[in-house]
């Protein structure tokens, strides 16, 4: 890849807040892609609209773990989370609209059941933009792993990320998923001690990074996924 291409902004990233609530009570919280400050350099970018790793972290303090869904490595390093204590979890997914596969799919549901039913961090999930891809495994892991109806799946990632899953396809094949809701959920890490004055940080960062930025919560906790059928797990 030519250093051009390698330091080129994604197309419309711009046009995403940075990251996203918790989706009632659960702990996910979607963001868009993070990007290395040499990704922003020369850009004649206003500081305030950079996200980068170190601030998805100074935005999100209790973060434990994150999923990356891109189909590059060319974003960032994940030593950046991993040397900080945080977990990387690598599974490439492919963008351009086709619907993640169903091994795609277990690999994310592996990788979320492991993490939230030992720790009581915050998991992001990110694609480029964090809402298509984003938005349909976490949608499709509400659906058959914690019981929402697949309208209720939808409504609820999308209110909590502050934009609209945009693809047809996507939402065509979650709404097709009526006969797959979970009826007996698996329990979930309960040790949640939600931090007062992080929703405010958050808020504050938000407003000022991309077009209609929004905060997230955390809480605290333990472990994370194995490397299991993931694609690629760093660890602390």
């Amino acid at each position: 890849m030519g250093k051009g291409k390698k330091n080129k902004l994604p197309d419309r990233w711009l046009d995403y807040s940075v990251v996203g609530q918790e989706i009632q009570g659960i702990h996910i919280v979607a963001c868009k892609v993070p990007m290395n400050e040499g990704i922003f350099r020369n850009k004649n970018l206003d500081r305030e609209l950079w996200f980068t790793p170190e601030k998805l972290i100074d935005l999100v303090p209790n973060v434990g773990c994150i999923i990356d869904l891109t189909a590059t490595n060319r974003y960032y390093d994940p030593k950046i989370f991993t040397e900080k204590g945080i977990q990387h979890v690598k599974i490439w997914c492919g963008g351009h609209g086709s619907v993640p596969n169903h091994i795609t799919v277990n690999k994310f549901f592996q990788a979320t059941d492991s993490f939230l039913r030992s720790s009581g961090k915050i998991l992001m999930v990110h694609c480029t933009h964090g809402l298509n891809r984003t938005g349909y495994l976490v949608s499709r892991y509400l659906i058959e792993r914690r019981g929402f109806e697949p309208e209720d799946a939808i409504n609820a990632f999308n209110q909590a990320r502050g934009h609209n899953i945009e693809r047809e396809n996507y939402l065509l094949s979650l709404r097709g998923l009526t006969r797959r809701v979970c009826r007996n959920p698996a329990p979930l890490f309960n040790g949640m001690d939600l931090r007062p004055g992080h929703q405010v940080q958050a808020a504050r960062y938000g407003r000022g990074s991309g077009r209609g930025g929004r905060g997230g919560r955390a809480g605290r906790g333990g472990r994370g996924p194995t490397a299991g059928n993931v694609d690629n797990v760093h660890g602390p």
